[in-house]
């Protein structure tokens, strides 16, 4: 995929540049619609077009933070602070609703004593008493043991419902009703990458 912009200085007629450049940049805004990712990519490019006309006038121009200032404009100063507390995947997780791998995740299989907090804000979520192995590769719970917030998800054209924490908003994992049925029959399917766990916290 490709965008082209023109502009009036002969050494700027044409500016072609690669989408997945901005990969990066652009994966870890929450964008609703294509509109909006395309209105993100041309402002990208056309800050690169201005750093080019400026390198041809000033080569010590300075470049390298054009396009995380951007972002920094785009996301606001709280959640640009946030990506810069967690990882990666903790980011994409909580903020953008991305779900991590199967099995491949830090608490799936933790058998461990204690509860398991908001990885933002610290609220309790869960206990580890309530914890079970669903064979689903992630975290499971049949009930909460803090305040968590469940609302409809039709994201990938499906009807889920989804679950955030109670406190600050941030996305946890999805409900499904196929929990164990000697206890709730409910099983809150939780991505590793949201929670903090603190061990003997149920003690």
């Amino acid at each position: 995929m490709f965008i082209i912009f023109s502009s009036e200085n002969a050494e700027l007629t044409y500016c072609l540049f690669r989408v997945s450049k901005f990969e990066k940049v652009c994966g870890n805004i929450r964008l609703k619609d294509k509109i909006g990712i395309f209105a993100l990519l041309c402002i990208l490019c056309m800050v690169h077009i201005v750093e080019c006309h400026e390198i041809s006038l000033n080569p010590d121009f300075d470049t390298h933070q054009s396009p995380y200032d951007i972002l920094y404009i785009l996301e606001g100063e709280e959640k640009h602070k946030l990506r810069e507390s967690l990882s990666s995947l903790q980011f994409e997780v909580t903020q953008n609703d991305f779900t991590e791998p199967p099995y491949r995740n830090d608490y799936y299989d933790l058998k461990d004593k204690g509860d398991y907090k908001c990885v933002i804000c610290g609220h309790n979520l869960f206990k580890s008493d309530t914890k079970y192995d669903s064979g689903s590769g992630w975290p499971s719970f049949y009930e909460p043991d803090g305040e968590v917030v469940e609302r409809p998800d039709t994201s990938s054209n499906r009807n889920r419902t989804e679950v955030v924490c109670g406190n600050c908003g941030a996305h946890l994992g999805h409900l499904f009703k196929d929990g164990p049925e000697d206890k709730t029959g409910m099983r809150y399917c939780i991505n590793s990458a949201s929670l903090k766990f603190d061990k003997g916290g149920s003690e």
